[in-house]
C-alpha cells in the first residue's frame, strides 16, 4: 500500500496591511506498518516525559509522526514542548489551549512536557513512520 498517512494543511493571517495567505496544501507518506499510540496526558508544572506508549520503547519513539493537541478551553495554560538533552527538556514549542501542533519525529528522541501555571490536558497522537 501506499500514502496511508494524509494531512491537510492551510494558513490564512489577516492583520492591517499583513495578509497572508499559505494554500490548502496535503502531504502524504507511506506507514511501514499500521502502528499507532495516543491517550490523553496529564502534563504538570514540573517538566515530564510525553508517554509515547507502545509505538516506542520505553518513552523513546522510534520514529514517526506526532499529532499534538492542548485540549484546555481558553482560560486554560499553555504548554512547552521539547526534546531532551542531558535529562532535561529543551522548549522549542509551546501550545496555548486549544493548538495543535504536527511533527515527524526523529528516531530515539525523548520528548518532555511542562505546564505554565497550571496542570494541562495533551491530547498525544503517535503514528508509525
Amino acid at each position: 500500500m501506499a500514502d496511508e498517512i494524509s494531512a491537510t494543511f492551510g494558513l490564512t493571517i489577516t492583520n492591517g496591511n499583513l495578509l497572508e495567505k499559505i494554500t490548502q496544501a496535503v502531504y502524504t507518506v507511506d506507514q511501514s506498518f499500521a502502528g499507532r499510540g495516543g491517550h490523553v496526558q496529564w502534563i504538570g508544572t514540573s517538566e515530564e516525559v510525553i508517554d509515547v506508549g507502545d509505538i516506542g520503547v520505553g518513552s523513546v519513539m522510534t520514529e514517526g509522526y506526532c499529532f499534538l493537541k492542548n485540549v484546555e478551553d481558553s482560560g486554560g495554560n499553555f504548554v512547552t514542548i521539547g526534546p531532551e538533552s542531558s535529562g532535561a527538556m529543551v522548549g522549542f514549542m509551546r501550545l496555548n489551549p486549544g493548538e495543535i501542533a504536527y511533527l515527524r519525529i526523529e528516531p530515539d528522541t525523548i520528548m518532555r512536557a511542562q505546564a505554565d501555571t497550571g496542570d494541562v490536558r495533551l491530547d498525544v497522537n503517535l503514528y508509525a513512520n
